[in-house]
């Protein structure tokens, strides 16, 4: 994999928000970006498995 793409060991900034039933209820608005090394269990296995591969500044929508 390229350098610039989400993979193991490598650390991941990300914006997000998160919605239950249509309804905000967590979001990085107005704030730092989450940061987190990626492969070790720090965030849900199934988001981290849909971003796998993503290049520097990708966005995507993802439903857990």
């Amino acid at each position: 994999m390229d350098k610039d793409s989400v993979q193991n060991d490598v650390v991941v900034s990300m914006e997000y928000t998160l919605q239950v039933d249509d309804e905000e209820i967590d979001s990085s608005k107005g704030q730092e970006p989450l940061q987190f090394l990626v492969g070790h269990g720090n965030i849900i296995s199934g988001l981290e498995r849909e971003m796998m591969g993503m290049k520097v500044g990708e966005s995507k929508d993802v439903v857990i």
